[in-house]
């Protein structure tokens, strides 16, 4: 893990610096507009859209994936390459296990 490196987003533009901020590149770019997101353990780096929309890096490069439809994302929080959790404007909860493929709710007897 690099203790420099630097993830933001501008608009749908991903980008990193390995320099602390010094210098960016463009890395991706989503299909809507990013709100949010988070380098979890291993490097893994999540963002997401207030409407859905979950891109995440892979060795592969990034995957796109969606929540349910009709979900509005508040904050995400993963805690590696697979396993994250969003929570929705109505302060429900959901998880996934595989990278974003699947969503389900949290029950509030599950949450710390």
């Amino acid at each position: 893990m690099n203790p420099d490196a630097v993830w933001r987003a501008r608009g749908t533009i991903i980008e990193f610096s390995p320099n602390g901020g010094m210098t960016f590149s463009q890395v991706h770019t989503a299909s809507q507009v990013i709100a949010g997101g988070m380098v979890a353990e291993g490097d893994a780096v999540w963002f997401f859209a207030r409407n859905g929309l979950i891109v995440r890096s892979s060795l592969s490069g990034w995957i796109e994936s969606f929540a349910p439809q009709g979900t509005q994302i508040v904050s995400l929080q993963a805690t590696n390459a697979t396993n994250a959790s969003i929570v929705l404007l109505d302060g429900s909860t959901l998880v996934t296990r595989d990278g974003g493929v699947t969503w389900t709710r949290q029950e509030a007897s599950q949450k710390p």
